[in-house]
């Protein structure tokens, strides 16, 4: 990891031991600034304090079928494997 992605995250725990009920994310608005593998970790950790992530997902302004539907797995599915509690910001309807 790069050491601004250690800090990144350094941040986030702080955050947390001090009674952070848990972590946002703006991803939709910076999909590709944000790979799957750091989400992961911004879930585990949420995850480690029993704490959620509130999520705008990937690709949520795109046309079927890369809207909600793939960015909405991968936040579940995250969710699922680590047991971590979530909440999307929003659902877009583009139609």
């Amino acid at each position: 990891m790069k050491k601004s992605t250690n800090k990144f995250f350094e941040l986030l725990d702080k955050g947390l031991q001090k009674g952070a009920i848990g972590i946002g994310s703006s991803l939709g608005y910076m999909s590709h600034g944000v790979t799957a593998k750091e989400m992961f970790e911004v879930q585990k950790l949420a995850g480690e304090y029993g704490r959620l992530t509130s999520v705008h997902t990937r690709f949520l302004n795109d046309p079927p079928p890369t809207e909600f539907i793939l960015g909405g797995q991968e936040i579940l599915s995250n969710a699922f494997v680590l047991d971590s509690p979530i909440l999307f910001a929003h659902i877009n309807n583009n139609g």
